[in-house]
């Protein structure tokens, strides 16, 4: 075990032999068409991609040549990188659930606002900002003391 995972209580040896790698097995085939499904549409983009380049230029700048290429090209990356995208989505919530129950620790992908951020603005310990989002967000006890951990994207649109 690392120090890490060892002050944490967790031994990784059956972390990973018994959650981490049967549910990475179970997505095995869903990843494996991804790749496929990449393999074939990344080409067609680059293609399309082409094709809207040669066919603007032999049709001085043809709007619908150019519009119809174009509309070609972004599905193709469409159909190449939604399943990707989504199973990379799935694995990472999964993963980092059961990487958290075993450290005894809650994990969310999305919460709304985390228990004491409020407290944070009044008190300006966050910057001024007008949107915010939250991700990532880890909770739980340790030696006694309440906490928790998450990623927050505040922007400041002026």
């Amino acid at each position: 075990m690392t120090q890490a995972a060892d002050r944490l209580g967790i031994d990784t040896d059956a972390l990973w032999n018994d959650r981490l790698l049967p549910f990475l097995d179970v997505r095995e085939d869903d990843r494996k068409k991804a790749v496929t499904r990449f393999a074939i549409f990344l080409p067609l983009a680059i293609l399309a991609l082409i094709g809207t380049v040669a066919g603007t230029a032999m049709t001085d700048g043809n709007p619908v040549a150019l519009f119809g290429g174009f509309t070609l090209f972004v599905l193709f990356v469409y159909l190449c990188a939604n399943p990707l995208v989504k199973l990379h989505g799935e694995i990472k919530e999964g993963l980092l659930t059961e990487i958290a129950s075993a450290a005894g620790l809650g994990y969310a992908k999305k919460p709304q606002q985390p228990a004491r951020f409020g407290e944070f603005c009044e008190l300006g310990l966050v910057p001024n900002h007008n949107q915010r989002s939250f991700e990532d967000h880890f909770s739980g006890d340790r030696h006694g003391s309440a906490f928790e951990l998450y990623e927050a994207k505040l922007v400041q649109r002026r």
